[in-house]
């Protein structure tokens, strides 16, 4: 009786010590932004990890607030590429759609480009910020496509 009593505790505090380390360990990730921001790399930084609508971490590094909107510019194309990827997967769209399909406002040969061109940079598209024109420092997709519209192909 005593050594099931003595098993059964051994159990329960372990399992209770279990439930009280986190999930995820993301100190090494902070560890590194932190490292990052303190030796002026960034002026601040910003993370969130969300995983099934629950926070997971979030911290806000340096001047960096939830307020702080930053621009992330070519940063962002990878997480274009993923989102469109999963709408892909999801059938929702083609990699074989023609930019017409999405941008009808397109010109020219460019309307031809298929989304798997587009994204692997295989559309034959030359230099699209040509010298003289304004830098691509848009905000909205309206905007860039205004751009792109009259943009040689």
């Amino acid at each position: 009786m005593r050594t099931n009593l003595l098993l059964w505790l051994l159990l329960v505090s372990g399992l209770a010590e279990a439930q009280d380390k986190p999930l995820y360990d993301f100190k090494p990730a902070d560890d590194r932004i932190r490292g990052w921001v303190d030796k002026a790399y960034y002026e601040g930084a910003a993370v969130r990890i969300v995983k099934n609508d629950s926070v997971l971490f979030e911290k806000y590094y340096g001047n960096y607030t939830p307020e702080t909107v930053a621009y992330i510019a070519s940063a962002g194309k990878w997480l274009a590429a993923a989102t469109i990827a999963a709408v892909v997967d999801e059938g929702k769209i083609s990699w074989d759609d023609k930019a017409e399909k999405w941008l009808p406002e397109l010109k020219d040969q460019k309307r031809q480009a298929t989304l798997a061109q587009l994204l692997s940079h295989t559309a034959g598209y030359p230099d699209y910020q040509p010298k003289g024109v304004h830098p691509d420092d848009y905000q909205t997709l309206a905007e860039s496509v205004r751009h792109i519209v009259d943009l040689p192909a």
